[in-house]
């Protein structure tokens, strides 16, 4: 009986203790090269991370519940994959093939002033 409820205590500390993974790809979906440096974000919390040179990502420490999950990256359209299951069982696999965006930016003007030139007269 002791052992029971041991075996019972450690469960459900286990359990408890037990967080959610949700992994994936991020990559270009003209030429399915990966996308390093893409932004992935569980919306509505302050989890997030970004991809690495592989276009490969992680994102821990989730409760099990459903998340919203966004990615976005210069020059791309951000996408976001609605109602992921997370469990504490499996990772759940989420892959992002990215289409470029046809947004342009807008021009940036960059000046800068000699403030040595004054000092030396």
């Amino acid at each position: 009986m002791k052992q029971a409820t041991t075996l019972i205590a450690f469960l459900i500390t286990t359990l408890s203790f037990a967080q959610g993974v949700i992994t994936g790809r991020v990559y270009d979906a003209g030429n399915n090269d990966p996308l390093p440096s893409a932004a992935i974000k569980v919306e509505g919390s302050d989890v997030a991370t970004i991809t690495d040179f592989d276009g490969l990502y992680t994102l821990n420490g989730l409760q099990p519940g459903l998340y919203n999950i966004t990615v976005s990256i210069l020059g791309y359209r951000t996408q976001t994959e609605y109602e992921v299951q997370v469990t504490n069982a499996k990772p759940a696999e989420i892959n992002f093939a990215m289409s470029p965006s046809n947004e342009e930016l807008e021009e940036v003007t960059v000046s800068a002033q000699n403030v040595f030139a004054k000092e030396a007269e």
